[in-house]
């Protein structure tokens, strides 16, 4: 999830309500496609799964090929797990086929992931500490700083050019 994500810089809730349909890998021509039409969302009175962005727009995000590879490892992985878990995951929604789900197969809290895994991470890491939901902006100037063109640079963050 981390590779796709910094690579592909969606929001938090985001790249946890993307589902299988919307991972575009062995398109001819292309690393693959990622496309953002929903996002789970946590409020004071539950979580829910929104069936549109923050934005109310969909948007493709065009995959790295290091994103689309981890996709493909990720993909036999999950359905290695799917199988382990197959009767906590029996009375899911069929239209759920989260790509990045809890081992129950529901979506992940976003603030339990924020708060026990990517900040560790950044700590272990020695990165400064900041909110997931920057780490696409920051994956954008670096591939600026690093030559490549704005136009390019967008095309893999899924804004608009």
């Amino acid at each position: 999830m981390w590779i796709v994500w910094c690579l592909a810089g969606p929001r938090p809730g985001e790249i946890l309500g993307v589902e299988w349909q919307d991972v575009r890998l062995n398109d001819p021509g292309t690393d693959g496609e990622l496309l953002i039409r929903r996002s789970w969302s946590a409020t004071l009175t539950g979580a829910y799964m929104r069936e549109t962005t923050k934005t109310g727009k969909g948007r493709s995000v065009a995959l790295l090929p290091e994103a689309a590879a981890a996709l493909k490892v990720h993909r036999s992985r999950y359905l290695e797990e799917r199988a382990r878990h197959a009767e906590a995951w029996e009375g899911l929604p069929k239209h759920r086929d989260l790509v990045f789900p809890s081992k129950g197969g529901t979506a992940i809290d976003h603030t339990n992931l924020n708060r026990q895994h990517f900040k560790p991470l950044l700590k272990r890491g020695g990165a400064p500490a900041h909110a997931p939901k920057t780490s696409g902006t920051p994956s954008r100037r670096s591939g600026s700083s690093r030559g490549s063109p704005p136009r390019s640079c967008k095309k893999y963050s899924g804004t608009r050019p």
